[in-house]
């Protein structure tokens, strides 16, 4: 239950907000209809895969979630997401089997 409350207390704000991703040769740039981001590849801590989402965790315990059902190929990105994960020497953890509990 604690689980839910900070996952509403933090994400629920941001729920609905269409943001595009591009990556570059050291970052990935965000944007939305509010705000810009850089995310440098050197804060990366480890990428993770599930079944329905990646998650690029920070050096700050922080996560980017990117759901796959707004991905065009998700081939593609995970295929990026671990040459990136391999040149940063972090981990790439697939976990595709894993459920909430």
């Amino acid at each position: 239950m604690r689980l839910k409350k900070y996952v509403d207390s933090v994400y629920l704000k941001k729920c609905g907000i269409i943001t595009n991703i591009k990556f570059e040769e050291d970052h990935i740039l965000t944007s939305t209809s509010i705000i810009d981001t850089k995310l440098k590849f050197v804060g990366f801590q480890s990428i993770s895969e599930i079944e329905d989402y990646f998650f690029i965790t920070f050096v700050t315990d922080e996560n980017f979630i990117i759901p796959k059902k707004h991905v065009e190929d998700i081939s593609a990105l995970r295929n990026l997401l671990k040459e990136i994960a391999e040149k940063r020497r972090i981990d790439f953890i697939s976990e595709l089997d894993w459920k909430w509990k």
